[in-house]
């Protein structure tokens, strides 16, 4: 993920921190090692969802940009203002 860029190619997102999972092993076939590695965003803005696009802005500054869900990339965490 580091170097995962907007739908545009115009901004590179920022990772606050980054964490390694062992999801399964198994120490009679190395096939079965699935590991993950989570990347976290600063807190950012959403402003509007269009189909899998997220259009998101970061939370100090007006710039906003498209980003595009796939099966690498969803939100884990969100809050809503009122």
């Amino acid at each position: 993920m580091p170097g995962a860029w907007d739908t545009h190619g115009n901004i590179q997102l920022a990772f606050e921190r980054h964490q390694f999972k062992i999801i399964s092993s198994s120490i009679h076939d190395r096939q079965q090692h699935k590991v993950a590695i989570l990347y976290y965003t600063p807190p950012l803005r959403l402003h509007r969802v269009t189909g899998d696009y997220l259009l998101l802005g970061l939370n100090d500054t007006t710039d906003t940009f498209i980003l595009k869900l796939n099966d690498d990339i969803f939100i884990c965490n969100y809050s809503e203002e009122s």
